[in-house]
């Protein structure tokens, strides 16, 4: 069952919308297409070309239905309502703020960074990594470039979260 918990903060509990796994597809591959060129609204010919022939007319009129799009001539908008949605809008957002960051770093290069920090996290200094840490998080904008990437233990790692700037011992 595809479902979104809509919470625009009129509510005092999230609507839960029932539109079908399939209309509830679409509507993440929207979501992530419009957040990754930061506008609202997602071209017939690109939706189109996500589905097929017949079931477009009734995903969409599903999706129109529940309000989480409008349909313009050319065009569909794309209402971003939610503060909450599903698991699954959460790992396209990820997946496509890996895919669009910059740079990269071979395995060599990465071995090098944990080298230069003596195989120790480079947040407390004490235990060994178990993890290679982002300074600036993907999330804010950060690189995949090796001058981004530290090692670091699971504890400070998790404690450090999507943090940015981030101030050792704060």
């Amino acid at each position: 069952m595809g479902w979104f918990k809509v919470d625009d903060q009129f509510f005092e509990r999230p609507e839960v919308l029932d539109v079908g796994e399939d209309a509830a597809n679409l509507y993440l591959r929207m979501v992530a297409w419009c957040s990754q060129r930061r506008e609202s609204r997602v071209p017939h010919t690109v939706v189109r070309d996500w589905t097929r022939g017949d079931d477009l007319d009734e995903l969409t009129r599903r999706l129109v239905r529940t309000r989480l799009i409008r349909e313009n001539k050319r065009h569909f908008v794309v209402s971003m309502r939610f503060v909450k949605i599903g698991f699954g809008c959460w790992q396209l957002n990820r997946k496509s703020r890996i895919e669009a960051a910059s740079g990269f770093a071979t395995p060599e290069q990465i071995a090098w960074r944990v080298a230069f920090y003596g195989g120790l996290c480079w947040i407390c200094r004490k235990k060994p990594y178990e993890a290679i840490d982002h300074v600036k998080p993907i999330a804010a904008g950060g690189s995949l470039w090796p001058a981004n990437l530290r090692p670091a233990c699971k504890s400070c790692n998790s404690s450090k979260g999507a943090t940015w700037p981030f101030e050792r011992g704060a």
